[in-house]
């Protein structure tokens, strides 16, 4: 199976990537849908990505190291010799981090590919929680770093458009006295996650303080973990600081795969954001603040 993306989307796991070859081995689908524990190994292949024909059956599918190891092991098969080595860890949230060293030349759609190859691979393991990819080349030369969650959005191509998607914000009402619902279109920022592209639509709209900034973002177990730069300690004009937080909140926890948010500031827990909120406990939608 080969799959596109030339003047396409690179979209990763979640949300639909790629559109397959009309010419799919259907059984071959069939198969895997039944069989939890078949993984197929993708590799850059020209201009797209393709699949080997017969899928990899896990020696150890409920211990994910182990498996991580055997995939990236029969990956390497596959990329004829441009994938020279790689190393990896695993942490206790089953965030996985690659450091893989591609031999020759490492084009911007090369580094691309490869790391949609890797992820829609070891993305199949539902254990995996985020891959983080470092790409250098054969003399130590850095190439490309990405996180990369399951949601997050690629894009590459010559026409320079942005993919967008209908979402729903939440924001101060005129009187600052609870949130509305905005329902608009978000033009997603190249290499950054939906949930991320949301936060920078909420500074951008001047819901949440102005220059804030996302340090870093992850899902665990449906958590969301969202540390913020401190310019979040900042004011919004005629805004409660409640109405900040949940901003953030209840826009957040409008996608299905987020039940609730965890905000951090410069990696400190905050045990009261500005005297009205208290962020060191996780906090889901809320819709008693709804005007």
């Amino acid at each position: 199976m080969k799959k596109s993306i030339l003047l396409s989307l690179i979209l990763l796991m979640a949300m639909s990537l790629w559109g397959c070859g009309k010419n799919a081995d259907a059984t071959t689908e069939a198969t895997v849908s039944k069989n939890e524990n078949a993984v197929f190994i993708y590799y850059p292949d020209g201009d797209s990505i393709s699949r080997k024909q017969d899928s990899y059956q896990l020696k150890q599918p409920d211990s994910i190291v182990p498996s991580v190891e055997e995939v990236m092991s029969v990956s390497v098969e596959a990329y004829d010799g441009k994938l020279e080595n790689y190393s990896y860890m695993v942490d206790d949230d089953n965030n996985v981090t690659l450091d893989i060293t591609i031999a020759g030349e490492c084009t911007r759609e090369y580094s691309l590919l490869t790391m949609a190859a890797v992820c829609e691979t070891l993305f199949q393991m539902e254990m995996v929680e985020s891959i983080k990819i470092n790409l250098v080349t054969t003399e130590g030369e850095a190439v490309d770093s990405k996180l990369i969650l399951r949601n997050t959005l690629y894009h590459y191509g010559a026409d320079g458009e942005k993919p967008t998607k209908r979402v729903t914000f939440y924001k101060a009402d005129k009187t600052g006295e609870g949130l509305e619902a905005l329902s608009g279109t978000l033009s997603m920022e190249d290499n950054v996650s939906m949930a991320e592209n949301v936060v920078l639509k909420l500074e951008e709209i001047n819901a949440i303080p102005d220059g804030t900034k996302v340090n870093s973002l992850s899902i665990v177990s449906g958590v969301c973990y969202l540390d913020l730069s401190n310019e979040f300690e900042g004011t919004v004009e005629e805004t409660r600081s409640d109405l900040v937080v949940y901003s953030l909140v209840n826009s957040l926890t409008g996608f299905t795969h987020i039940s609730k948010v965890l905000i951090t500031i410069d990696g400190q827990v905050v045990n009261s954001y500005r005297g009205s909120v208290d962020l060191s406990v996780p906090l889901s939608f809320n819709s008693e603040i709804i005007k």
